[in-house]
């Protein structure tokens, strides 16, 4: 019985994109083609555009560089009346973009310039934000899992309703949702704390 064919790009929609990138890999793969290209010279170059990196709703870099100017704050306190930072403070991504390419310029020096590579992967990149995860979970009723910068989760279960859904931008003092029951009907609120995805005692975090 012939087995079915494998989609190489299942997160792809089908069309001319996804069809020119899968006829181009054939083309440089089969020993019998004019554009076959020896294993040994294949080279792979990749940029942002659904790759490596996520886009939207901004790139990661906004993020990162959004991140660092708080952290920043404290040796520039003049950026909370100087454009673009303190529009970037502020949330207000339209004050920003209204600085034209030298705003964006100016906050992309200010957290990316100054510094070598080995003092840049030393940068503490744990930030008061997560992503979150909301959804109806077995055993958990409403869950709002997040994620956050230091990959560590936070876990909130047995929720009556829910305030964020998948993929929301979570800051600290949001709300995620209103306490619930148990399934023996016994108001509760679920919540763990995980770091290297093992389960810690949230207690020793919650004194901080």
């Amino acid at each position: 019985m012939a087995q079915p064919a494998i989609d190489p790009l299942p997160s792809w929609n089908d069309g001319p994109a996804k069809d020119a990138i899968l006829d181009f890999v054939r083309r440089v793969t089969m020993d019998d083609s004019s554009d076959f290209v020896p294993v040994h010279e294949r080279v792979a170059v990749f940029d942002n555009d659904g790759t490596l990196w996520c886009e939207m709703p901004v790139p990661v870099q906004a993020y990162f560089a959004a991140d660092r100017i708080k952290a920043l704050l404290p040796e520039h306190p003049e950026w909370r009346i100087t454009e673009p930072f303190k529009s970037q403070l502020a949330g207000d991504v339209k004050g920003v973009m209204a600085q034209g390419i030298k705003g964006v310029a100016e906050i992309a020096m200010a957290t990316h310039a100054g510094m070598t590579t080995d003092e840049f992967d030393t940068i503490d990149l744990r930030c008061e934000h997560g992503y979150a995860y909301a959804d109806l979970f077995t055993g958990y009723a409403n869950l709002v899992i997040i994620e956050h910068a230091d990959k560590s989760y936070s876990l909130y279960g047995h929720l009556s309703s829910l305030s964020v859904k998948k993929g929301d931008r979570v800051d600290a003092g949001t709300t995620v949702g209103l306490a619930g029951r148990n399934p023996a009907g016994n108001p509760s609120l679920y919540f763990e704390l995980r770091i290297d995805g093992k389960p810690v005692d949230p207690l020793q975090w919650l004194k901080r």
